[in-house]
């Protein structure tokens, strides 16, 4: 009961920073988005698309190397390739908590950028395997810096580029979804040409792999166009809003209102926008509580248990299910 009550105070307090948020908005009259500012954030927002879409494309693409990793690898056969896979979806799911965490603290261009290098690694190591053990010890790096690159990070970059027009702000997520889905047409044919070129056998997907840790590596100039964007957006940002006219500072009076602790504020005592923020934010533990009370919240998450299963299937050629294969040879 107390934690319910601990949102439900923090939940009061939000809706009365969004509606004195509401009140300083009506009174300030945005400068208009110029062309140049708008073909500015579309070319970030193709930038984050394709970014997605390589690092997506070849995530899925490792099913290819199933068969030729399997006769190479010592001891290992597809039971082996299949494990690692597993082991990389697995990492993918939890690390993408974590490269959140970074993106939050650093920006999301520093957040892609180191998952395309530990993906390289990735890449280059498995390539040396020679046993086994060296698949579930290397190929599950892959799976752990996915989620660097993945749309929990590049999205949410994607949404603050229009943080005040909810219909553009709605087509850029689409059109930088579309791009993403496009890894998945794009980059396995082009993996397949790379097997192919190496001629197959017990070498030949050695060099391929070292090629893809390669195209990773084309994530960071990418992440590095991103950034430059987004500093020239942020530029453009401050100076629209210098270009408004200044309002003094949004108070908040409140006469016996309480606080996050449940104590009255004495009478007359103001608090500005600032202040009321620090003190209303919730915890991470009532944002959690919060969303479990959520229904439309809860059947999503299940919802998406449905991707990982893709996911599974797109690793193992033909779409056998992963344990299976894991089991049966």
């Amino acid at each position: 009961m107390d934690s319910i009550r601990s949102i439900s105070r923090s939940g009061r307090g939000l809706a009365a920073g969004a509606g004195a948020r509401a009140e300083t908005e009506s009174r300030t009259m945005a400068a208009p988005m110029t062309a140049a500012d708008k073909r500015l954030r579309y070319l970030a927002v193709v930038t984050a698309g394709i970014t997605m879409g390589m690092g997506f494309g070849l995530n899925i693409s490792l099913g290819l190397f199933l068969v030729p990793v399997s006769d190479a690898v010592a001891g290992g056969g597809r039971g082996a390739f299949a494990m690692a896979a597993a082991l990389a979806a697995v990492l993918g799911g939890f690390s993408s908590i974590l490269w959140g965490t970074l993106s939050d603290k650093h920006g999301a261009p520093i957040t892609v950028a180191t998952g395309s290098l530990v993906v390289c690694l990735s890449f280059v190591l498995t390539s040396y395997a020679t046993e086994g053990w060296h698949l579930w010890l290397w190929l599950p790096i892959e799976g752990l810096a996915s989620g660097a690159y993945g749309p929990g990070v590049v999205l949410s970059a994607v949404a603050k580029l229009f943080p005040d027009d909810e219909e553009r702000r709605s087509k850029a997520m689409g059109v930088a979804s579309s791009l993403w889905s496009s890894g998945a047409v794009v980059i396995p044919p082009a993996v397949a040409a790379l097997l192919t070129a190496g001629g197959g056998g017990a070498e030949g997907w050695r060099w391929a792999m070292r090629m893809i840790a390669g195209g990773a590596l084309v994530m960071l100039p990418l992440s590095a166009l991103l950034a430059k964007i987004m500093r020239k957006v942020a530029a453009q940002d401050a100076a629209n809003e210098e270009s408004t006219a200044e309002l003094p500072a949004v108070a908040v009076a409140a006469d016996t209102d309480a606080d996050a602790e449940g104590e009255a504020r004495p009478s007359g005592s103001v608090t500005t926008m600032d202040e009321a923020d620090t003190a209303l934010e919730p915890t991470l533990a009532e944002y959690i509580a919060a969303a479990k009370q959520h229904r439309p919240f809860v059947l999503l998450v299940v919802g998406f248990f449905t991707c990982g299963f893709r996911e599974f299937a797109l690793k193992i050629r033909n779409g056998f299910i992963m344990f299976h294969v894991i089991f049966s040879h």
